[in-house]
């Protein structure tokens, strides 16, 4: 239970209160972009070397706009 406080908190913080983008995981992918999903799991995996090497991960787009191949 104080886990999931912990997680909360941090959301809060990352995403502000009360913001869509806390509820952006993995379970709730829709498929639409597998390429994206790939390198975001990738960095996961491999976070705690990222963090030590001091890199992130920065993905943009225009929301509700098709997207090309």
């Amino acid at each position: 239970m104080e886990r999931q406080r912990r997680i909360e908190r941090r959301r809060e913080k990352c995403f502000g209160y009360g913001s869509r983008k806390a509820a952006f995981t993995f379970d709730a992918d829709d498929g639409s972009d597998p390429q994206t999903m790939k390198l975001a799991k990738g960095y996961v995996k491999k976070f705690e070397d990222m963090r030590e090497k001091g890199k992130g991960l920065f993905h943009s787009f225009t929301p509700n706009m098709p997207r090309t191949s």
